[in-house]
């Protein structure tokens, strides 16, 4: 695999985070609407390298890209998850005035970092979370594409039963199902080995 082909799926561990990082910078707004514009390339490339890169086991290691992706972006998804919960939270908080005091302190922490973020950028909190939403759904897609990659060679080189792949496959598509997908799937291809390496041996 070459050089680009191994920075597009590090690029992508690293893409949810970019606009928290961004927060330290002082030119968030124009930094923020470059890194929408590279948004959608971003993902468009790494769908298209998963599915071309070349190796002496390509199935093993797309698995093994799209576990550590699943992994290291869970930190995103839990703060993603939180946000609605958040939102579902203060609804009931808003109507409820015996709400315990760490549903109080967790929709005000969370409500804070919304607003800083909405306001560094310009935007009201809607469309922020708007945007968020649009960011989660693309990725998990993008990130859920080295999986069904890995499905996909692993089938053509007979390291996994084709029933075992479609059901990891669709796995990775749900919601917290798709990180334990892409472990199940990373440790099948570790334990197997491609028949025309068998042939050889």
């Amino acid at each position: 695999m070459s050089k680009m082909k191994k920075v597009l799926p590090v690029l992508l561990m690293i893409w949810p985070y970019l606009p928290l990082i961004l927060l330290f910078t002082d030119s968030y707004r124009i930094l923020m609407d470059v890194y929408l514009g590279f948004t959608g390339p971003v993902y468009i490339l790494n769908i298209v390298n998963v599915f071309t890169c070349r190796s002496a086991d390509p199935a093993k290691e797309t698995a093994h890209c799209g576990m550590l992706l699943k992994l290291l972006q869970i930190p995103f998804y839990l703060l993603f998850f939180i946000i609605w919960i958040q939102l579902f939270a203060s609804k009931v908080i808003s109507m409820s005035s015996s709400a315990p005091q760490f549903l109080f302190d967790m929709t005000s922490v969370v409500d804070i970092l919304l607003m800083i973020i909405a306001s560094r950028y310009g935007v009201d909190v809607e469309a922020l979370l708007g945007m968020l939403t649009g960011i989660y759904a693309l990725l998990m897609i993008t990130s859920s594409m080295y999986g069904v990659s890995a499905a996909v060679k692993g089938v053509r080189s007979g390291q996994i039963s084709r029933r075992k792949a479609v059901l990891l496959s669709v796995m990775h598509f749900i919601f917290a199902l798709d990180v334990i997908g892409a472990v199940m799937m990373h440790a099948s291809m570790k334990k197997s080995v491609p028949e025309v390496v068998q042939q050889n041996a």
